[in-house]
């Protein structure tokens, strides 16, 4: 005779070679389940396998009865932003977006990312004559002259001066020539310096040569008049020179330009002496 078991998993069979034991098996009707006999009431429990990593950041599933550990994905989908997964949970740094390069304004897009901007105007100079770029290759402000425009006259030329900026100014003409009486400028029509003799007696424009301060008129006799006081031509007086002819036989007192009537008895060194 067989004696029960206090296990109720354990079942007694009395056979003819003696009491035969065996136990309740329990199979577990679900996948990642685990199923045991329970020995207080005979019956099978069943128990969830156990897939715990003991790792914050996985996620811990089970598949045909096999563990599966995922790793948490942190992701805010801004591309401005680092994120990662911290004791089980999420974490977002901002990036740092600064280029090294003064001359860029730095910005970050949620898209794109870091943006770089070149910004002229960090790099403007205090010199209307110095044009400064940001250049990103160059790492910095770049310089270079400015070019003035261009006036399309032969003789105006433009030129920039330091922190001054572009000016116009008439082209200056020189001259190898040793004459005395002559004049040397620029001359529009015919885009070229020239260089003029005075004729004596004659009109000449003295817009050209004194740059309209005069006026146009008949000077050339006091040119010329004055160039003998100076430099002795031909000696005498520059009366006598410009009553020898040079004027234009012109009577004294009317039409010689230079003459003033003397009452004290010639102390005027133009007048004859």
């Amino acid at each position: 005779m067989c004696v029960a078991s206090t296990d109720l998993c354990e079942i007694n069979t009395c056979t003819s070679s003696g009491c035969l034991k065996t136990r309740t098996e329990c199979k577990p009707f679900l996948d990642c389940y685990t199923a045991t006999c329970n020995s207080k009431t005979g019956e099978c429990d069943y128990t969830p396998l156990n897939c715990d990593d003991g790792v914050p950041c996985t996620i811990d599933t089970c598949e045909n009865n096999v563990c599966q550990h995922t790793a948490v994905v942190c992701d805010d989908k801004s591309a401005c932003t680092t994120d990662s997964c911290v004791a089980g949970s999420c974490s977002t740094q901002t990036i740092t977006c600064d280029d090294g390069i003064a001359c860029t304004i730095d910005s970050c897009d949620a898209k794109l990312g870091c943006v770089h901007t070149p910004s002229d105007d960090v790099c403007k100079s205090a010199d209307p004559c110095v044009m400064s770029k940001c250049n990103v290759t160059m790492k910095g402000c770049v310089n270079s002259n400015v070019t003035c425009a261009s006036t399309g006259k032969h003789c105006l030329a433009s030129r920039c001066i330091n922190y001054q900026g572009c000016v116009n100014e008439t082209k200056s003409c020189s001259s190898n020539s040793s004459a005395v009486c002559s004049f040397i400028s620029c001359k529009e029509d015919q885009k070229s310096c020239v260089e003029e003799l005075l004729v004596c007696g004659a009109a000449i424009d003295t817009t050209v040569l004194v740059g309209s301060i005069l006026g146009t008129a008949a000077i050339a006799g006091i040119i010329c008049a004055l160039v003998v006081v100076v430099f002795g031509v031909g000696g005498g007086t520059a009366f006598a020179y410009y009553q020898g002819g040079i004027g234009g036989g012109s009577a004294v007192t009317a039409n010689n330009p230079i003459y003033k009537e003397d009452t004290s008895s010639g102390t005027n060194p133009l007048h004859q002496g």
